[in-house]
């Protein structure tokens, strides 16, 4: 998932990586483990990431505290 300047990426292992959207180069700026494992494709809405594994899903606020 593109997010400005950056991509979403979520892995089998439900390993969700931020990382720089560059051609040339590999940069990961950071990582978390949002899920289980999981072979859906999230999606984004509304400033929203949503996740799901075999047993939950789940929602993350990425637009930050208001």
């Amino acid at each position: 998932i593109v997010a400005g300047k950056n991509l979403l990426v979520l892995t089998e292992d439900g390993t969700l990586l931020l990382l720089a959207a560059n051609p040339a180069k590999y940069t990961e700026l950071g990582r978390a483990q949002v899920c289980g494992n999981t072979w859906s494709f999230p999606a984004c809405a509304d400033g929203r990431l949503y996740v799901r594994d075999a047993r939950q899903l789940a929602c993350y606020n990425l637009a930050g505290a208001n």
